[in-house]
């Protein structure tokens, strides 16, 4: 019996397979990914798992919409993270047999009640008001990091793994190596900075020419049904992703990300998909250099007044749209700013306008510019002149060199980078830095790069869909080919992450993207995503114009044992060494014993490939960045 079970591969029923799922999701809960209370719905064959919910049937070829992805327009969401329900209970468990086996036990509690309650009720309370909100007053406190450490067997300090992961689009083996080559994470972020130029990465995947059109001739196929402006907007999505997976300027690659988010213009169909390229485009050139530069091509930029009415805007009918975003959403915040800044604000950008439906181009009309005294927050101007452009542009600069607006960035920057409950000493210290330095970013990055709380905190951010799909393919070793065939490879790993819950710069609103983890850690995502990580692990999705890396590649000292096998996937897709339990459930997966050798012939390469790369992709630590 022993024998013939280290042998035979297991017979997977499909409640056997339901309950591996099952395991794998309540893996994923004990990350802190899931709530607890959705474990147990995803494990039918567990003995206490509650009967889920009747649904209504689907109708036939309707994609599921996961209900869990909620958002309120033009606010940030700020869901707690929910990682502290699963762990709280857990360390409770073995405590509470043991503490009644303890004298001190019950004569602690009983010592500090009775004399301190009824001589000193207000000193715990008094003391401890001051105290926190001095904390974060000091901006020196998170400059002081613990840079030194002990480093693991791939050379990496834990502050090194944090920024190296952060500040790429997924950590893989051989970034692990060129970040322990370099010195660390600190000294890996400076050869990035100094490598990077404005244009880095642009021609990384430059496939679609259309992507390079005219807005007249976009506009002439989209109007001849040649092609829709929807496929326009989602090749520019897909060349952003390829690029994340493939560019070796990572740290522009994710700030990139960032800004674009921050900056918010959906990849979608809308009228302005002609400019949403080239909108993307301007975006990375700025996204390492300065805001207040980078906020004026933003602001003014025609997939921006199209998008949000100010190309339309003129002084009799003032749109307040891009003027109430531009307050509320890219410089100084909600609350910050009143009706009256609104409305001053629109009537700067009044003479801004849109050839709509004609050329589709920029210009500027003095004869649409409202004139007359104007007044946003401590910006004041006589504005008299029709020529408005000095105007704008010296509210831009105002708001973008804004102490509001700093806040707001450095804000963005920790909860982005760092936790979803950002530190306040760590938004107050790199606030500073940007206004000390006139809204360079460059700086402010090196001072959270720098910081105790970006080194202490890993494990404390959730991949969203887009960074999951682009992350996976990283450490896959995908290569991408220009687009030959009808479903390319570039193209179907925008819908990858559409199926885990959305594609990147699709979000329908200009607030941009959620921050933090609360809408994707639903089990309908780690469900999704569990089956987007099979697709590409069996190799069956996205499987034209596309490269995997063969068992050879992956193996190159067969013969092995398994469990030597399972240590080098560890390092190779968790860029780890192997968790506890991970060896086991390879085991039983392929029906092996930890020592059996394995040839190119044995069966786990030959049968089992697949799932045993499909079991690395689905492990609790590679959903968190």
């Amino acid at each position: 019996m022993t024998e013939s079970s280290a042998t035979e591969p297991p017979t997977l029923t499909r409640r056997s397979s339901l309950s591996l799922l099952g395991t794998a999701a309540a893996g994923v809960v004990g990350a802190g990914l899931l709530p607890a209370a959705g474990a147990g719905a995803m494990n039918p064959a567990a003995p206490t798992a509650a009967r889920p919910v009747a649904r209504r049937r689907r109708r036939k070829g309707r994609r599921p919409r996961d209900r869990g992805l909620q958002y309120e327009s033009y606010l940030e969401p700020v869901d707690p993270p929910v990682t502290k329900p699963p762990t709280q209970p857990e360390p409770e468990t073995p405590t509470e047999p043991e503490t009644p086996a303890e004298p001190e036990t019950p004569t602690e509690p009983e010592t500090p009640t009775e004399p301190e309650t009824p001589t000193e009720p207000e000193t715990p309370t008094e003391p401890e008001t001051p105290t926190e909100p001095e904390t974060p007053t000091e901006p020196e406190t998170p400059t002081e990091p613990e840079t030194s450490g002990p480093r693991d067997a791939l050379g990496l300090t834990a502050q090194d793994r944090v920024v190296a992961g952060r500040f790429s689009c997924g950590l893989t083996a051989a970034l692990a190596a060129e970040v322990a080559a370099a010195g660390g994470g600190p000294a890996w972020f400076e050869q990035q900075v100094a490598l990077t130029i404005p244009d880095a990465g642009a021609d990384v995947a430059d496939w679609w020419p259309q992507l390079h059109g005219d807005p007249v001739t976009l506009w002439g196929r989209q109007i001849a049904e040649t092609e829709s402006g929807h496929e326009v907007a989602s090749l520019a999505v897909s060349r952003e992703m390829v690029r994340r997976i493939s560019s070796p300027t990572q740290v522009h690659e994710a700030m990139a990300e960032f800004w674009q988010n921050h900056l918010h213009v959906p990849a979608t169909g809308d009228n302005y998909f002609m400019w949403r390229a080239d909108y993307g485009e301007m975006i990375r050139r700025h996204a390492l250099g300065r805001f207040d530069q980078m906020l004026a091509e933003a602001v003014l930029h025609p997939a921006m007044l199209i998008y949000l009415s100010a190309g339309v805007s003129t002084k009799t009918r003032p749109n307040e749209n891009l003027g109430r975003e531009l307050l509320e959403l890219h410089t100084v915040g909600v609350g910050n700013h009143g009706e009256d800044d609104v409305k001053s604000c629109a009537r700067v950008l009044t003479g801004y306008r849109i050839d709509m439906g004609k050329t589709w181009q920029p210009s500027y009309r003095p004869t649409d510019h409202w004139t007359g005294a104007v007044q946003v927050l401590d910006f004041r101007h006589a504005n008299t002149s029709p020529a408005g452009e000095p105007v704008a542009q010296a509210l831009l600069a105002h708001l973008a060199r804004h102490p509001l607006t700093a806040r707001r960035i450095a804000t963005k920057l920790v909860r982005w980078f760092v936790a979803d409950e950002p530190s306040e000493a760590l938004v107050a210290h790199l606030a500073s830095v940007y206004l000390a330095h006139d809204t360079e970013i460059v700086p402010v990055l090196r001072a959270l790069v720098g910081s105790a709380e970006l080194a202490a905190s890993a494990g404390k951010k959730l991949r969203d869909p887009g960074q999951d799909v682009v992350a996976m393919h990283r450490v896959l070793g995908t290569t991408f080919r220009p687009p030959t065939a009808p479903r390319p490879a570039a193209q179907v790993i925008r819908q990858q992450a559409s199926t885990i819950g959305m594609a990147p710069h699709q979000w329908p609103t200009p607030d941009g993207p959620p921050l933090t983890a609360g809408p994707w850690a639903t089990p309908g995502r780690a469900l999704a995503s569990f089956r987007v990580h099979w697709a590409a692990a069996n190799q069956y999705s996205p499987s034209d114009d596309v490269t995997y890396r063969s068992v050879a590649e992956w193996l190159p000292r067969l013969p092995m044992t398994v469990r030597a096998v399972v240590d080098h996937l560890s390092r190779e897709l968790l860029v780890a060494e192997t968790p506890e339990g991970l060896l086991d459930v390879v085991c039983w997966l392929t029906g092996s014993g930890p020592e059996e050798v394995v040839t190119a012939n044995h069966r786990l390469v030959s049968r089992y490939w697949g799932q045993v790369l499909g079991t690395f992709l689905d492990h609790p630590s590679r959903f968190w960045r």
